[in-house]
Parts: structure tokens; C-alpha cells; sequence
């Protein structure tokens, strides 16, 4: 076997993205490379992802918005992900860059630039159109702190929330929509905005773009001590 070959798991997310004409063509693209590939029609179907080099989410029919699944959330911290058959306007995808995820491939994406983003990732690097990058890099430096800044400062930023407003945080980062929020915490949608209101104010955030990477910054050090 071929020791650079990689291994490539396949996941499509629900049976009409699975059957899709898009989806066939990806896959042919992707077998002209030199890879293992192996295929799962829903993401509960996912079972050891370490085994993989690399994770191909097929999120045609997907509309995820300025919110990202908590499960696609918490595989991109250890794995390598990239999403295929994606709609202009059914993701964020400065969002999936901040988010971890390597790389997007659009449903109206020409053969050969597909391809040409498949070697790239292949290759263990990114694959993005450059408005993104430079949007994810605009926002990471508005976001970060000022050289010399206070760290004192941003410690009270963070003891500023409240205990309800953090457990939203938290939620709001592991991908959970509004209305899950409400359901989980048994309050109204309208509640949770007014929370998220009051989020954005006191962490300067503009929206839940920024809000990520601000969360980025604090709680996973916070969450531990």
C-alpha cells in the first residue's frame, strides 16, 4: 500500500445529499487522487474519526447560517474537515474558518477548481477563497487584545456575564440555534436574544462572528481554573 495515500471519510448529511449528482461528481474528482475513501450517509454513522486523514462533510440541503452543528464543532478541535456541495447562502464561511474546519467547496464550483482545492487539502493545507481568509484575519485582529493591553480588563469582561448569560455563551459555542437555547433552558426565543444582547455589549462583540472568537480567547482558559 501506498504510504502516501490518505484516508478519506465520506459523510453525507441525510439521503437526498447522499443520492445527489453533485455528490458523484465530487467523489469521481476525489478518486483520481490517491486515497482510501470509505462513505457514511448520516454523521451518527461516525465511529473512531482518528482513523481518518481527512473528513469530507457533504452538507448539501444544509443551512446552517452564522451557526455551526455542535458535532461538526467538536470533531474539528481534533480532525481535519472540510465541507463539500455547500450553498452561497447556507453557511458563514468566515465562521467555518475561525471554527477550525480546513476548507469549502461550493455546489457551483467548476471541476477543476474542485479538484485543484482536493490536492491542497490532500497536501494537509487550506482551502479557501481569499474574501474569507481576509475577513477571518480582520476579525481575529479586532478581536485580539491590544498589545500591552490590561489583562485585567479582559478578565472583567468576563466576570461581567452573568451565570445564565454564560451557560448561553457556552451554548452559543457548541452550536446550539436560539430556539434550542429557549427549549434547553426553558425560556423564550426572545429571552435568549435579550441575553445575547446584553453578551455583545459587555464583550464588545458585534455579532456572533466576533462572539466566537472572543470565546476562543477566554473560555477555555477560564473553564479550567
Amino acid at each position: 500500500m501506498d504510504i502516501n495515500t490518505c484516508s478519506v471519510l465520506i459523510v453525507h448529511i441525510g439521503e437526498a445529499a447522499h443520492q445527489s449528482q453533485e455528490a458523484d461528481i465530487f467523489l469521481r474528482l476525489l478518486k483520481t487522487r490517491p486515497a482510501r475513501i470509505q462513505e457514511v450517509d448520516c454523521p451518527s454513522k461516525i465511529h473512531n474519526p482518528s482513523q481518518f486523514d481527512l473528513l469530507f462533510f457533504n452538507i448539501q440541503g444544509a443551512y446552517w447560517g452564522e451557526m455551526l452543528p455542535g458535532y461538526l464543532l467538536d470533531l474539528a478541535v481534533e480532525h481535519r474537515i472540510a465541507l463539500f456541495n455547500a450553498s452561497q447562502d447556507s453557511i458563514c464561511e468566515t465562521l467555518v474558518l475561525l471554527a477550525g474546519i480546513d476548507g469549502v467547496f461550493y455546489r457551483q464550483d467548476p471541476p477543476d477548481l474542485i479538484l485543484k482545492g482536493i490536492g491542497h487539502l490532500l497536501d494537509k493545507q487550506r482551502w479557501f477563497r481569499r474574501d474569507a481568509m481576509d475577513r477571518a484575519l480582520q476579525t481575529l485582529l479586532k478581536c485580539a487584545p491590544v498589545a500591552g493591553q490590561n489583562r485585567q480588563k479582559q478578565d472583567e469582561e468576563f466576570d461581567a456575564l452573568t451565570k445564565r448569560e454564560m451557560t448561553i455563551v457556552r451554548m452559543l459555542s457548541s452550536g446550539a440555534q436560539n430556539k434550542e437555547i429557549a427549549n434547553q433552558l426553558h425560556i423564550s426565543t426572545n429571552t435568549v436574544k435579550t441575553h445575547l444582547y446584553s453578551v455583545f455589549r459587555k464583550t464588545h462583540c458585534r455579532n456572533r462572528l466576533e462572539l466566537l472568537s472572543w470565546v476562543q480567547q477566554h473560555l477555555p482558559m477560564q473553564m479550567v481554573m
